[in-house]
């Protein structure tokens, strides 16, 4: 059972659509800072 240039074609064209949303997901993902970067600072108990 062969399959047609159609289907790698779709294969491919799939394959490029995943990768390129993931690569803009991670350019346009908004900053997000650590929140409890300083939560525990040392000094404060002192």
């Amino acid at each position: 059972v062969g399959v047609g240039i159609g289907f790698f074609v779709f294969g491919g064209g799939v394959v490029l659509g995943l990768w390129s949303a993931l690569a803009l997901n991670k350019l346009m993902r908004p900053h997000d800072p650590d929140l409890l970067e300083d939560a525990m600072n040392p000094d404060e108990f002192e």
